[in-house]
């Protein structure tokens, strides 16, 4: 039915009465076959003008034409049009025959849109037919964007420091290499703001050879918001929640950042907004308006959202009566993800039984995964399910092995174990 309708709406405007055809030059040029035309025209319908209201299936059926004319500019956007079903059906596969067209014309925005279509891929949508869809293959994709890094291509080296700084098996090397793109790109002119935050997570972290600048950080992440770049508004305000690399700690100042890239949609400062509105920050705002806002960040799994939540269920705050079968399940979706805290909650509720079947394995493999992670607290857990054989072999050299892991992370239950009996931990435990 939608495939008549735009038939329909083709046909329409392709017999219009001869009055309109002669003031419709663009119009009269693309139906004779003008490439240059029908990429204006399709331009036209995809953007809007004055004389033309938004229709991206006439869009999609101009960029065709001239597509299929030659024309690489509109071989890209028709590509677009396909990737993302924009007047058309979705087709990544087809999309990606497009992109290839344009960029063997040199159009770098064509073979950048391929490659991160070869990165990603896009098998993860299941109502997407196997005959459309594009597997991921990392390996075309960093040849695609090698390609365009040769080409002084800014966005293509960003992607590709962010391939390099997420290997399962980064090495130093890798992290250097990285670096070095970035600083490289930030002198271009199509520097992305996206890059802008990765080179200021770089020296936040000291990374790739980088001394720690949380104030050259903060400087990279306003240039990073002029660039619309919406994660860095949430990481600005950081910076002046905690009174690093700024001139002094302003938590109002954080506040209306954290705001801003929340009403915009950015997950964690939707839930940092709700913890500021907990706070009071928002006059004549309560909990209502605040649980808003935690439920938005939930929705896109932002796990210290889902935290916060949970422990409100364990309390029943905003709730009849304490609810831990909801806790748990909140907890697990942010554990799954890989948040510690959760993780560790989660180790504690089943070791008590709190609320729910005491279960000493679920226990172990909870406080396990979240001591792989660095939770300091966890690792003193996980030592006494070791000491006691609790869901675990019991296992005492495993035992003093990850107390002392506890206490070198810093906690002050570890440290006291150790202290009290250095001979032999586990007499502690």
């Amino acid at each position: 039915m939608k495939k008549i309708l735009i038939l329909l709406q083709i046909l329409f405007y392709l017999t219009l009465s001869g009055a309109e055809k002669v003031s419709d030059p663009l119009r009269d040029a693309a139906e004779k076959g003008d490439t240059a035309a029908q990429y204006k025209l399709g331009n036209e319908y995809f953007y809007g003008t004055e004389n033309r209201k938004v229709n991206y299936e006439l869009a999609a059926y101009w960029y065709r034409k001239a597509a299929v004319g030659g024309n690489s500019a509109a071989q890209l956007n028709y590509g677009i049009c396909l990737e993302h079903g924009l007047g058309v059906d979705r087709d990544p596969k087809n999309a990606s025959l497009f992109y290839l067209f344009a960029a063997n014309k040199g159009i770098r925005e064509a073979e950048y849109n391929l490659a991160l279509l070869y990165l990603h891929g896009s098998q993860n949508d299941s109502k997407l037919p196997g005959e459309k869809a594009v597997a991921p293959d990392v390996a075309k994709a960093e040849q695609h964007l090698k390609n365009l890094v040769n080409k002084d291509f800014a966005p293509a080296m960003v992607e590709l420091s962010a391939v390099m700084l997420n290997k399962k098996d980064v090495t130093e090397q890798d992290r250097k290499d990285a670096v070095a793109l970035l600083i490289r790109a930030e002198k271009l002119p199509d520097m992305t703001g996206k890059g802008l935050r990765f080179l200021a997570d770089c020296y936040y972290g000291g990374i790739g050879g980088l001394e720690k600048d949380p104030a050259m950080t903060v400087s990279l992440l306003k240039r990073a918001i002029e660039k619309k770049d919406l994660d860095s508004v949430t990481k600005l305000a950081f910076f002046y929640e905690h009174g690093e690399g700024v001139e002094k700690q302003d938590k109002q100042k954080a506040f209306e950042l954290y705001k801003e890239a929340a009403l915009k949609g950015q997950a964690y400062a939707q839930y940092k907004y709700a913890e500021f509105i907990c706070e009071n920050y928002e006059k004549d705002k309560g909990f209502e308006y605040a649980m808003e806002f935690y439920e938005r960040s939930m929705a896109q799994e932002c796990p210290q959202a889902l935290h916060r939540v949970a422990l409100f269920a364990l309390k029943g705050i905003g709730l009849d009566k304490p609810d831990p079968i909801r806790a748990v399940m909140l907890l697990e979706r942010a554990a799954l993800v890989g948040y510690p805290a959760s993780q560790y909650s989660l180790g504690c509720m089943y070791a008590e039984g709190d609320g729910i079947p005491q279960d000493d394995l679920r226990s172990f493999l909870w406080f396990a995964e979240a001591a792989k992670r660095g939770h300091a607290a966890a690792m003193r857990k996980l030592a006494i399910c070791y000491a006691k054989g609790q869901g675990c072999t019991k296992d005492d050299k495993k035992a003093v092995l990850w107390l002392n892991y506890a206490a070198q992370a810093g906690d002050y239950l570890a440290i006291q174990m150790l202290e009290k009996n250095r001979s032999n931990p586990v007499l502690s435990l």
